[in-house]
């Protein structure tokens, strides 16, 4: 059956009713809000048996003394890997993907003087807020990676989660992952600090750091 909706003024519509579409238009935009911090994080798989997997998370941040655009287009372009991950002799965006949400990223890693291709999918994106990814082909016990970035009164805060699935007897394994992952995140996220921080100010607490300098009072 077809419903009859009628619009009335707002002025002949109750107070009360009034609030109450307001206040689940306020919770609606406050959801959209909310998404990016678990759009494709934690999804929960059936296992033989009916057992459910667990997850585990770990995140690094750092703040970094400058605008979070200039922050952003150092670490969303693919071709910008090897400058945050040494072992990563290129970097490249599958040709015929999108940008944002459902783009590949391709990139080519030197490992013990071999080559090897990873190719990394992006499952949701907003651009200058966040970005969450999956490795193709990765197997079990491969992390969603999210990287988020937030605005401070000095900056920009960049923070790295990565998530894993795991069944009930992998949560070892798993703790073990997470720890060698938040190490690597550590290391990429100095190399960022020290490259944005570099380009906005050249004299920046984050270059002197590197560099070994003392701070200047």
């Amino acid at each position: 059956m077809d419903s009859l909706r009628i619009k009335l003024p707002r002025s002949r519509v109750p107070d009360a009713l009034c609030a109450c579409v307001d206040r689940y238009a306020a919770r609606r935009e406050h959801r959209k809000g909310r998404l990016w911090n678990t759009a494709g994080m934690g999804r929960r798989a059936a296992l033989k048996g009916g057992e459910q997997e667990k997850t585990i998370e770990g995140r690094v941040a750092t703040e970094i003394l400058a605008p979070r655009q200039l922050v952003w287009d150092l670490i969303k372009p693919a071709e910008n890997a090897p400058l945050m991950e040494p072992t990563i002799a290129r970097g490249f965006r599958a040709e015929g993907t999108p940008r944002g949400a459902g783009e590949i990223q391709v990139f080519i890693h030197t490992l013990g003087g071999k080559e090897q291709v990873v190719a990394v999918e992006i499952v949701d994106e907003i651009a200058a807020e966040y970005s969450i990814t999956r490795l193709i082909g990765g197997g079990q016990n491969m992390p969603t990676t999210g990287y988020f970035l937030t605005d401070t009164s000095a900056g920009t805060r960049l923070e790295v989660r990565h998530r894993i699935s795991f069944a009930r007897h992998g949560g070892s394994y798993a703790r073990h992952l997470i720890s060698a992952y938040e190490e690597s995140s550590r290391a990429m996220l100095q190399r960022v600090k020290v490259i944005t921080e570099h380009r906005w100010d050249i004299q920046s607490p984050g270059l002197r750091a590197w560099n070994g300098e003392p701070d200047e009072d």
